[in-house]
């Protein structure tokens, strides 16, 4: 309301816009590339690696949160460009809502 009422426009970048503005070099693979799967409770890439889920609490963010890792990221022919984490297998995380 208070934007609105003095007729100003407001943007939210998403994540890879946000990093450009600041100078830095976007992700290449982000989970929006992914694709959710409800029923099973997965998500696919476009190479067709399913991932599989579990619970945990993130003490950075004091939320519980999904995380789903990839099954056969290592083999995967665009792993540089999707993971950048040392174990080499693709993480995404979800937050669950606070209580």
């Amino acid at each position: 309301m208070y934007l609105a009422e003095r007729g100003i426009n407001a943007y939210i970048p998403d994540e890879n816009t946000a990093i450009s503005d600041k100078g830095r070099k976007a992700k290449d693979y982000q989970k929006e590339k992914l694709r959710y799967n409800a029923e099973g409770d997965y998500f696919e890439c476009e190479h067709g690696k399913i991932t599989f889920r579990y619970k945990t609490y993130d003490k950075s963010k004091g939320r519980e949160v999904w995380i789903y890792r990839g099954e056969n990221c290592k083999a995967c022919p665009i792993r540089k460009e999707c993971v950048k984490n040392r174990s080499g297998v693709k993480v995404v995380k979800c937050f669950l809502p606070r209580r």
